[in-house]
């Protein structure tokens, strides 16, 4: 009797798998299988990468691993620069002129020198004969600063002057012009520069002012902030000056005069020993109404 089994067993006889194409299917699965996974490792990757880079971090380590201690914080975000409050001004007065002039002198002068007998005047109200104010302290700057500075050289009194351009030809009367074609300056060396800002720097040689004494003025003119500015040294004739003429003129010429001061540059006036520092000018000048603003 032929059972099942030997059914299958006859079906079967002489039947061999195709080796080669089983091969080649399971290479190609292979293949295909570890592509997909090395796929799949590229994506991870560059997943991790981006979230780094994003993030900031950057981490190393023995075997790949992260080592805290060389874990490097994300750099702070840069922050624009905060604008300084604008210094507080006040109007310039005769001390914090004479300070100023102290400051100036000593930064451009030779080392060594001794500065003393500092004085001020102006700043307040400038008033008339009748005690009227003409110019009122917001507007006055016609100030006076001075000082008697010795050095190695010699010994010399200098002043400043801090005034508007504007009043004169005003109320202080004439036209002090930007040349030295006035008569009065005649056998005086008057020259006359014009500076890159455009303002008008005069220097000359006055040996009228006082019998017996010689001085160096140097005078700023500048249109664009109503301002004059006018030092003088004044020594002996015939004596050598402690400040020379170039000295003069960096002196003159900085850009720190101006009708307002800073309020630090006011409060350090004070520690200045004054031997005069008057608020305003001696009433009795004759002064006419002031120039229309």
């Amino acid at each position: 009797m032929t059972t099942i089994h030997d059914q299958l067993h006859d079906e079967v006889t002489g039947v061999r798998p195709d080796l080669d194409s089983l091969a080649f299917s399971a290479r190609r699965q292979g293949l295909a299988k570890r592509r997909l996974a090395r796929s799949l490792t590229a994506v991870g990757t560059a997943a991790a990468v981006s979230l780094l880079a994003v993030g900031g971090w950057a981490l190393t380590g023995l075997g790949g691993t992260s080592d805290p201690a060389n874990v490097v914080a994300p750099a702070a975000e840069p922050t624009a620069p905060s604008t300084p409050p604008a210094p507080e001004l006040v109007p310039i007065t005769g001390r914090t002129t004479a300070w100023l002039l102290n400051d100036l002198v000593s930064t451009y002068t030779a080392p060594g020198g001794t500065a003393d007998d500092f004085e001020g005047q102006g700043g307040g109200d400038l008033v008339d004969e009748a005690g009227n104010v003409v110019i009122p302290a917001e507007r006055n700057s016609q100030t006076l600063g001075s000082l008697t500075l010795t050095n190695a050289v010699g010994r010399s009194e200098i002043g400043l002057n801090v005034q508007r351009l504007s009043a004169f030809g005003g109320p202080l009367g004439g036209d002090i012009g930007d040349d030295c074609s006035d008569p009065n300056y005649e056998g005086t060396d008057c020259e006359v520069t014009t500076l890159p800002n455009g303002d008008i720097l005069r220097t000359y040689t006055d040996r009228s002012d006082k019998p017996g004494r010689t001085r160096l003025v140097a005078e700023v003119l500048s249109s664009s902030r109503d301002l004059r500015v006018v030092l003088s040294a004044s020594v002996p004739t015939g004596t050598a000056q402690a400040i020379t003429p170039a000295q003069m003129q960096a002196v003159v010429t900085d850009p720190v005069w101006a009708h307002e001061v800073t309020a630090e540059v006011a409060a350090a006036a004070e520690a200045l020993d004054f031997i005069n520092a008057d608020d305003s000018f001696d009433a009795g000048m004759k002064m006419d109404a002031p120039p229309a603003d």
